[in-house]
């Protein structure tokens, strides 16, 4: 991460929460709620004491000293936890900010991806937004885990990826205790038009797939395929997509069973 960059991040994440001259913002801004964001700041993602000295040029003097990884780490801190009374705004401006310095990382749901391509970017952010809660927590999942600096986890976002998959199946063959083969095989009778054999066998040969990838369902073992964030970052996109077809293929669902 450039100077440039850092500068401009802090410069956007400045002006949304500390900047008193944003008249938006105002009522971000009497000194018991800048306290309140400060102490947040300091205990929370600092994880240092809050009770004397703090500031607003303390974060800066910190945020500057970051290494890059905990730079991003610091901007999805503040849009999950800091309100913001237009977060979309904020999450839009640094967006732009990223793409401007071409940082190779992109703001999806307030976690900094590695997903820059605004096709892929859309039907993530449709399929983790969806009606269903089950394939929301599974999507938003499978992006934390993919999206961190440290510590990512392509094993188990594969796995949350195609459980969004497997939870919409449940719903729209009416059986939460199915697996995903079984509940294919159940809206295939029901509904046959709706998941055409070709779907159905790229549907099971992606869950296929998650079984194989370095045990992903169950302990790693020698022999399992090696993943990676390449991969993770395949099956979050292509799951994405098919969650987003099915919601639209189904029609009424949308509107009624999956209230």
């Amino acid at each position: 991460m450039d100077d440039e960059l850092r500068a401009r991040i802090w410069n956007v994440l400045y002006t949304s929460y500390f900047d008193k001259s944003v008249d938006i913002l105002a009522y971000l801004h009497n000194n018991e709620r800048e306290k309140r964001i400060l102490t947040l700041i300091y205990d929370g993602f600092f994880k240092e004491s809050a009770d004397t000295g703090i500031s607003v040029n303390g974060v800066k003097t910190k945020f500057f000293s970051l290494k890059w990884n905990r730079v991003y780490d610091f901007v999805g801190f503040m849009m999950d936890n800091v309100s913001h009374p237009k977060p979309k705004s904020v999450q839009d401006h640094l967006n732009s900010v990223l793409k401007a310095e071409s940082a190779g990382y992109y703001i999806i749901n307030s976690m900094v991806t590695p997903i820059t391509n605004q096709i892929e970017i859309t039907e993530i952010e449709q399929a983790a937004n969806t009606p269903v809660t089950e394939v929301n927590n599974h999507l938003n999942t499978a992006l934390q885990m993919l999206s961190s600096k440290t510590n990512p986890d392509p094993r188990n976002s594969i796995k949350e990826s195609i459980s969004a998959v497997e939870a919409l199946l449940k719903k729209i063959g009416e059986d939460d205790k199915a697996v995903l083969d079984s509940a294919l095989k159940k809206i295939k009778r029901k509904n046959p038009k709706l998941i055409d054999a070709k779907l159905g066998n790229i549907i099971q040969k992606l869950w296929d797939f998650s079984n194989d990838a370095s045990g992903v369902r169950h302990a790693s073992v020698e022999g399992k395929t090696v993943t990676n964030s390449d991969d993770a970052k395949f099956l979050l996109v292509i799951c994405s997509a098919i969650v987003n077809y099915l919601i639209v293929k189904h029609g009424d669902f949308r509107k009624t069973a999956m209230q």
